[in-house]
């Protein structure tokens, strides 16, 4: 059996639903924030200091493993692991191990698989869930890290049932032509991998058909006791026929009804178009709830996360860190966690391969220029903020985001921008004026930029209340003789007698009266 399947150790839960149910007491029960934070950042970069012991080759390929050991665990990866946890647990609780004469009643159809939920339980509410997010925010990497909390199976050997494995999670991938048929070999390859078993060559031949392909999915999700399927890559049901995409969504929607097994689908943001038909759907998929990951603000949490990045240097010299290193990396990377990396690895590499001693600005915006400038166009678009730009980069943001325009396109922006929002600067003042100043005053510091935006503003504050104080002079009148303004202006109380004796007035029932006569 293969070495990441275990024996099955069970302890007795503080959950009164879930005592008695082997299913869950064999697992690890819910871990807290710091224990959760503490198992995820067991592996580590290496230190600097343990780096410079080695040859420049090897700093090299330090470097190359920092994007696969540099993690910085946050609250929306602890939210989404108790999520993962909780439609885990809660799929098992409704389906105790379940005997092997269930699996008779299963019929070899892909209808049946619709009525058989009666067998497995009464309950419809959904356990499946999703997280939708840009590409380079991380979730294939929590997604797996998640995961690797657990083993990969668990042997039972309880005397009421035959023995079995144990299986928590199944991650597979979306088939890019939304083929069921290729979504279950990619199942059955799965469990031979994790088994060493052969059900790709028993259900997986050539002329086998997707009815039994399906029914055989199921009966080995049953057997197995699979906790959860999770479906990466979602987003490749977008590229094809809409008919085809909605019988890939149906089919897990009945696997949950049906067997009671929550699914997990992973995608970017342009997947948020397969479910806008019906409600239907989107209920389906907010069973546990449906996360989102946006590119991260310019906030505290991306500091941190630089500057902790910033730890892992292997140059001979370490520059220090401050705030504007994490302005000039988010400029460059807006937000996208994986790029960020890339461009702190790729300028690392220039420096060891060169007569320079540590990293500069300079040396970060030529690797830009020189190694990422691919993704040029993208990071445009996203700092733009245009619609028209974006829409050709669906999967880095989310159609219904707010744009904005007028973005400055310097660096330094983010932070000086952090100091006027902290003294309550009004936006609509100072943008354009950002943008002037950072242009004609490269020399000058944030704070002076700043500082200089802060006295206009007062400046302009107290100039608004001067005028406001100061009272219009009063206007004196010289009008002629015989303008009518110079009656109303002299005595008004006599007004009627004064426009009466000059003939201002006319008399229109004079003219009735005549007419009348």
């Amino acid at each position: 059996m293969n070495s990441s399947v275990y024996k099955a150790e069970y302890e007795d839960s503080l959950n009164p639903f879930y005592k008695g149910n082997p299913l869950i007491e064999c697992l690890n029960p819910l871990l807290e924030f710091k224990d959760f934070f503490s198992l995820l950042t067991s592996t580590k970069p290496i230190s600097r200091t343990e780096a410079l012991k080695y040859t420049i080759n090897q700093r090299d390929e330090f470097l190359t493993l920092l994007k696969h050991n540099f993690f910085v665990p946050s609250e929306k990866h602890y939210s989404l692991y108790r999520t993962i946890y909780n439609s885990l647990t809660s799929g098992y609780h409704l389906r105790k191990p379940i005997k092997k004469e269930v699996n008779l009643k299963l019929k070899s159809s892909y209808r049946n698989l619709h009525t058989a939920s009666a067998i497995v339980s009464e309950s419809t509410a959904s356990l499946s869930s999703c997280l939708l997010g840009i590409s380079g925010i991380g979730k294939t990497t929590i997604i797996n890290k998640i995961l690797s909390l657990y083993p990969g199976g668990i042997s039972h050997n309880l005397p009421e049932l035959d023995p079995f494995v144990q299986i928590p999670f199944i991650k597979i991938e979306c088939p890019k032509d939304s083929s069921l048929k290729d979504l279950c070999l990619n199942f059955f390859g799965k469990l031979d991998a994790l088994l060493s078993t052969s059900y790709q060559t028993i259900y997986g031949k050539k002329r086998e058909t997707v009815d039994n392909m399906v029914l055989a999915m199921a009966k080995l999700t049953i057997s197995h006791q699979i906790g959860m399927i999770i479906v990466d890559e979602i987003q490749h049901l977008t590229n094809v026929r809409s008919n085809s995409a909605d019988i890939m969504l149906n089919f897990f929607v009945n696997l949950n009804n049906t067997l009671q097994v929550p699914i997990f689908i992973v995608g970017t943001p342009e997947s948020i178009n397969l479910f806008g038909k019906s409600h239907r759907l989107p209920r389906r998929w907010s069973g546990e709830g449906a996360e989102k990951w946006n590119k991260i603000p310019f906030n505290d949490e991306w500091k941190f996360i630089m500057e902790m990045l910033f730890k892992y240097q292997y140059t001979e010299e370490a520059i220090a860190y401050d705030e504007d290193w994490a302005s000039l990396f988010y400029y460059h990377s807006q937000g996208i966690i994986d790029r960020a990396i890339r461009i702190f690895i790729e300028a690392q590499k220039r420096v060891l391969f060169s007569d320079l001693k540590k990293l500069s600005r300079e040396i970060v915006e030529k690797t830009i220029k020189e190694k990422l400038w691919l993704e040029k166009d993208a990071m445009e678009a996203i700092r733009s903020k245009r619609k028209r730009d974006l829409s050709n980069y669906p999967d880095l943001y989310f159609p219904e985001e707010e744009i904005e325009i007028n973005e400055s396109k310097d660096y330094r922006a983010l932070t000086i921008k952090k100091i006027l929002e902290d003294f309550s600067i009004p936006i609509n003042f100072y943008t354009s004026k950002l943008g002037y100043l950072l242009q004609n005053n490269p020399d000058y510091d944030n704070q002076r930029i700043a500082l200089d935006i802060m006295l206009e503003y007062k400046k302009s504050n107290t100039d608004d209340t001067s005028k406001a104080k100061k009272k219009a002079p009063k206007l004196i009148t010289n009008y002629t003789e015989g303008d009518l303004r110079k009656c109303y202006d002299n005595d008004l109380d006599n007004l009627h007698e004064k426009l009466l004796e000059n003939d201002s007035l006319l008399n229109v029932s004079e003219y009735f009266l005549e007419e009348i006569s």
